[in-house]
């Protein structure tokens, strides 16, 4: 009985780390649930390493419009 309530609370405390890691990326924190699914947590983890995050692009365009007030290419 103690290692249900041992599981339960890794659980919570898995979705509630990846709701606020999607949060902050810009993603739909409701993709969190994914983390209760055996195995599908590591895709989650893939999907969030791997993928362009909403501050890389707007970097991109940061540097895009400064090389172009610079007249470089």
């Amino acid at each position: 009985m103690p290692w249900i309530i041992a599981a339960l609370v890794l659980t919570v405390i898995a979705v509630v780390a990846w709701t606020r890691i999607l949060r902050r990326i810009g993603w739909d924190p409701l993709l969190a649930g994914l983390a209760i699914l055996p195995l599908t947590h590591v895709l989650l983890l893939a999907l969030v390493a791997f993928s362009r995050w909403p501050l890389d692009r707007r970097v991109d365009s940061i540097m895009a419009d400064l090389k172009r007030l610079r007249g470089e290419r």
